[in-house]
């Protein structure tokens, strides 16, 4: 299966954000790659045909509750499920967060991380992130806490459990004393690392000192790991209950 690569951001919670502003920016992202928004997320979540007048439009009214684009089609109409049918995807939700998807072959992981550093409007709307490469049908679903079945991600799968646990934690209110998991690539904001309980706040500070690399980049905290070092932060961090992923 194809390998694509993925990059959620959270904002923090209770801003608010202009949505047409967005999707100003989410287009320009999508026509740097380069690439042509062809379809957008319509009422009900359904994908129609892009016309960015009537977008902005139904934007602006409320009608659209949610910025979600797509690239061309790949395969013809009705072969795959439309919102991966399509090399690239940019989305905002109405849960404050950003997903960017790219096929790998065209933009790997590193690019995926430098186009979103690129764009200081969609820096603004960080404050929590994290990137990860995956199949196309399970890493677009875990971006939005979804778990979809494929073949390397079949039914029985054991992770399955662990995907939805971050939109349980923000139903209740509890992301900011939590991070959803470890990735290759993660990025805290100021705020994040400090509104987190003093014992989480250790302990994660404690692991990006010891595992993997970490940098201050435009004011963020960024931590990138290999996979050896990864499972390594992860099992250091499980114990300290601050793994949405992980907790029980």
């Amino acid at each position: 299966m194809e390998e694509f690569s993925f990059f959620v951001a959270h904002d923090s919670p209770g801003k608010n954000v202009d949505k047409v502003k967005v999707f100003g920016r989410l287009k320009e992202w999508m026509e740097r790659r380069p690439a042509r928004v062809d379809r957008c997320g319509g009422k009900n979540g359904k994908l129609v045909k892009f016309n960015e007048k009537k977008y902005l439009n139904g934007l602006q009214a409320g009608g659209v509750g949610e910025v979600s684009l797509y690239s061309e089609r790949i395969w013809g109409a009705g072969e795959v499920d439309e919102f991966l049918n399509c090399d690239f995807s940019a989305g905002y939700s109405s849960g404050s967060e950003l997903l960017l998807s790219s096929n790998a072959a065209k933009l790997d992981l590193q690019g995926l991380i430098e186009s979103f550093w690129a764009q200081e409007e969609v820096v603004g709307l960080c404050d929590y992130a994290y990137a990860y490469s995956e199949t196309q049908a399970y890493g677009f679903g875990y971006g939005i806490g979804v778990s979809m079945i494929d073949d390397e991600h079949p039914l029985l799968w054991k992770g399955h459990a662990r995907v939805g646990m971050w939109r349980k934690m923000q139903w209740a209110g509890r992301t900011d004393e939590l991070i959803r998991d470890v990735y290759p690539f993660n990025i805290f904001s100021e705020r994040k690392i400090e509104v987190l309980p003093q014992s989480k706040s250790q302990a994660l500070v404690q692991a990006m000192e010891r595992f993997g690399e970490s940098s201050i980049h435009k004011g963020f905290s960024v931590w990138r790991l290999d996979d050896a070092d990864l499972e390594k932060a992860r099992d250091f961090l499980k114990d300290s209950n601050l793994l949405a992923s992980y907790l029980e």
